[in-house]
């Protein structure tokens, strides 16, 4: 779905299932809340219909949204947890180099929409080599949870919203439509 509006062009960025929305929905809710509280800023909730999001906080759900969209539903709460584990910072870069190759609704399957559900998930392709496990260190880049980053929060009325639609559908054809502005 394109529109074109205030030389602005709204792109399909990912449709996800009802179940596969429901299975992040709330840890995306809470984290993204827990960095609004840190700033001071007004939480919100998802309602059914369009919910305005700020653009990095929306790249941020896209990366999850994708990782998850073809994944088994029993491999969704490693993959969230793994996207908690990512910084911020993470998760844009993770966007940006994803929305090149493979940023339209359409692209599921490949590229880096492939890499971020194996990344997250910790799936293999059945078709892989094994590997020899190394040995894992302590991951823990910022060992004080309350002390921000920089730039781990978006500025006030800073850039392009992100729309997301949450249909009222019970089938499983789509209960979340991301549009991402390009």
């Amino acid at each position: 779905m394109e529109y074109m509006g205030h030389k602005e062009r709204l792109i399909l960025r990912v449709l996800l299932s009802r179940q596969r929305w429901l299975a992040i929905r709330e840890p995306v809710q809470r984290e993204f809340n827990a960095r609004l509280k840190a700033y001071k800023l007004k939480t919100a909730s998802w309602k059914t219909g369009e919910n305005d999001v700020e653009r990095l906080l929306g790249a941020e759900l896209c990366v999850l949204a994708w990782a998850v969209e073809a994944m088994p539903l029993a491999h969704i709460p490693k993959a969230i947890g793994a996207w908690l584990g990512l910084r911020p910072e993470e998760r844009w870069w993770l966007y940006r180099v994803t929305v090149n190759t493979a940023g339209r609704a359409e692209d599921t399957g490949i590229g880096w929409r492939v890499a971020l559900k194996y990344a997250l998930s910790g799936e293999r392709e059945s078709n892989a080599s094994p590997q020899k496990q190394k040995p894992q260190k302590p991951n823990n880049p910022n060992p004080n949870p309350n002390q921000k980053t920089p730039h781990s929060m978006p500025r006030r009325n800073r850039g392009k919203f992100f729309l997301f639609s949450l249909l009222r559908k019970r089938n499983e054809t789509s209960a979340l439509r991301v549009h991402g502005f390009q």
